[in-house]
């Protein structure tokens, strides 16, 4: 890890967006998470939808309106099966399997412009911060070296605190 944009961003304009979809547009881009997004949205939909039907089911049966339901295990939705339990989990979260439900052209546009990007947005900040010999002081006497740091935690198993980025993000 040699850079990191959301510091880079920070330290040119504390006030505004770290995030990769705010700042993309700086670079000419931006659009492909909305896409993304779009398309996971459209791939979870027809799979909440079945899980749905299935608990209508299951409430009807036990109202003694219906025959039993189907097992989950015998009633496959239609995708990979080491998904499902993770899918029929009422406490796993979209987030967590959506990206599997989304075609392999999206997933794989969607990461080549968020990789794209990146890069060019970690040299349009490396020439900005240049400019300002004060700011090319912080970042490469200490800013810079937050990165590898940050990267070596996580590495290790220690997530970061996501409330945390939230909040230096809003700041």
């Amino acid at each position: 890890v040699t850079w990191d944009s959301r510091l880079q961003r920070k330290l040119l304009e504390a006030d505004a967006s770290g995030k990769l979809d705010a700042m993309a547009p700086l670079v000419g881009m931006g659009g492909h998470k909305h896409e993304m997004m779009s398309a996971m949205a459209a791939g979870v939909a027809p799979i909440r939808k079945e899980l749905a039907r299935e608990r209508r089911e299951a409430k009807r049966h036990e109202a003694g309106k219906g025959p039993p339901p189907v097992p989950a295990d015998l009633r496959p939705l239609g995708i990979d099966p080491l998904l499902e339990p993770l899918v029929r989990d009422d406490e796993c979260k979209d987030a967590k399997w959506s990206y599997a439900v989304t075609s392999d052209e999206v997933l794989y546009r969607y990461v080549a412009r968020d990789a794209v990007s990146s890069v060019a947005l970690g040299e349009l900040m490396e020439r900005e911060i240049a400019v300002v010999p004060a700011l090319q002081h912080a970042w490469d006497g200490v800013v810079r070296d937050v990165t590898p740091a940050l990267a070596q935690v996580e590495a290790w198993g220690m997530g970061i605190d996501l409330t945390a980025m939230r909040t230096f993000d809003a700041l």
